[in-house]
């Protein structure tokens, strides 16, 4: 662990007191994405399983048979929701690929593992049943933003033939992580986080794909 001060990670991970308009920003994230719910065809609020917050959204592009990208939005694990995050939408849909925006627990009802499960869940769900939609299983790419981009590089490492015996071992091979957060102990040394996530040594140390063998 760092010897640097808790005022310094506060610093460096309390992304609202960096940005003093956040609300203004999400603001426009919630609207943008109503926007985008009324004129883009969407299937909403989809069961992956039957724990908490474990649904997800739909928007198809126009052709069968089309690419995926599933979006898990950001918020440190402890906030903000999928309805958040429509808006990222039309910008793949218009270029042809179907795009799933999942659901997942916050902190602290759950951890941070408990959350990267779900994911593996949802993932697994879409692989299973994307083809009902229109979209191809053999053409899935994460993308997630902040806590969202640790999600996905976690997912990448997914032995998915051990958590599922009818899913292919390299069900994921594409992914862009946004921002995401690499190192979980420095975010357990913030105390704008430490509260609300609730992270241990050895939670944080399982949860940080830097420091997952190659």
């Amino acid at each position: 662990m760092s010897t640097q001060t808790a005022a310094w990670y506060d610093s460096m991970y309390n992304n609202r007191a960096l940005v003093p308009d956040h609300a203004a920003h999400f603001a426009n994230w919630a609207q943008t994405s109503a926007d985008t719910r009324a004129s883009l065809k969407c299937t909403l609020d989809i069961a992956y399983g039957d724990g908490p917050n474990e649904t997800l959204d739909i928007f198809p592009a126009k052709q069968a048979n089309a690419p995926v990208v599933v979006f898990i939005h950001g918020g440190y694990w402890r906030s903000l929701d999928k309805a958040d995050h429509s808006f990222v939408a039309p910008t793949f849909t218009a270029q042809g690929a179907h795009v799933v925006i999942p659901n997942y627990a916050l902190c602290p009802a759950v951890t941070v593992s408990d959350i990267t499960l779900q994911m593996v869940k949802c993932v697994a769900w879409v692989w299973r049943n994307i083809h009902r939609f229109g979209g191809d299983p053999s053409r899935i790419t994460l993308m997630g933003h902040s806590a969202g981009g640790q999600l996905v590089a976690q997912l990448l490492a997914c032995d998915w033939h051990a958590y599922a015996a009818d899913l292919p071992p390299h069900l994921v091979t594409k992914a862009l992580s946004i921002s995401g957060l690499y190192e979980l102990e420095s975010v357990r040394a913030t105390p704008y986080l430490k509260d609300s996530l609730r992270l241990t040594e050895q939670e944080a140390v399982r949860n940080s794909p830097a420091w997952m063998p190659a």
